[in-house]
């Protein structure tokens, strides 16, 4: 009888349905020079929305030390429309500069907009990276002197047409 009233008391509690697993993150030690994603698993009652402007793009904002995390997804109290698969994903995020931030992790939900609520937290620390300058594209030497010749060439026959 104990396991029943257990088992009906597990089934009442809107926390037994949400699969919300614990936020990690990738690389697992970033530095202020990498990019940052974050992995979680959900499922079950509560999901993401996968559409590639909201799971590829989601609003993010780094205010002080937390950084907020906003997806568009669903969930339900209801046990009988909890028909989402437990799945892990990667959300990228963005490079973050060295400290240690608490990152918060919101559903907003897909049916009622103005609905968000707290789903995961999770910590992470950014190390100082090293400077990265962005590679410049150039030219080879080769590339440069092949150039000035074309350029002298076609100079030479707009100014001379009458030789070719």
């Amino acid at each position: 009888m104990q396991k029943i009233i257990a088992v009906l008391l597990l089934l009442q509690s809107s926390a037994a349905y949400a699969v919300f697993g614990p936020l990690s993150f990738i690389p697992s030690q970033p530095s202020s020079s990498d990019q940052v994603s974050m992995r979680l698993t959900v499922g079950v009652c509560d999901t993401f929305l996968s559409v590639p402007s909201n799971f590829l793009n989601p609003e993010i904002a780094v205010i002080g030390s937390t950084i907020r995390v906003t997806k568009i997804g669903f969930s339900t109290n209801d046990f009988a429309a909890c028909i989402f698969p437990p799945t892990t994903g990667e959300i990228p995020l963005q490079r973050f500069q060295a400290g240690s931030y608490r990152v918060e992790l919101y559903l907003r939900d897909a049916f009622a907009q103005t609905q968000v609520r707290l789903v995961q937290t999770g910590a992470l620390t950014v190390t100082q990276g090293a400077f990265v300058v962005e590679q410049v594209p150039s030219l080879s030497l080769f590339a440069v002197f092949s150039m000035l010749l074309l350029m002298l060439l076609s100079a030479r026959l707009i100014l001379n047409p009458n030789r070719g």
